[in-house]
């Protein structure tokens, strides 16, 4: 029974999912850097090839789990889901005077994270 009682305390100090879920994305690992400067296809990476490839290491792919990538027709702007725990999110990027922006929650999925 004390078991139940700390299990159900905790939950109400836990921060709202979307509180934590934003602290994660702004904070990451080792704190904020400075977004690099990309531009061209793909955020400036090699485009598919034959072979799998990690995909915009530490941009995209940075060690949470993102999945799920999809690229406008146009190729400026690119979606792809992000898991965090229990928390899912889609994320987005998109091409502003010939460079990349870095990736925020798509305005769409704002009210999901």
């Amino acid at each position: 029974m004390n078991s139940n009682r700390t299990v159900h305390s905790m939950k109400k100090r836990c921060p709202a999912p979307a509180i934590l879920l934003l602290g994660v994305l702004l904070l990451g690992c080792g704190g904020k850097t400075e977004f690099p400067t990309l531009r061209g296809s793909y955020l400036g990476q090699a485009p598919p090839a034959a072979e799998p490839a990690l995909f915009a290491p530490g941009i995209v792919s940075t060690g949470f789990y993102e999945r799920d990538l999809a690229v406008s027709p146009d190729g400026t702007e690119i979606f792809y889901g992000l898991v965090f725990g229990k928390h899912v999110t889609i994320m987005y990027t998109h091409v502003v005077n010939g460079t990349w922006a870095e990736p925020e929650i798509a305005p769409f999925a704002r009210d999901l994270a």
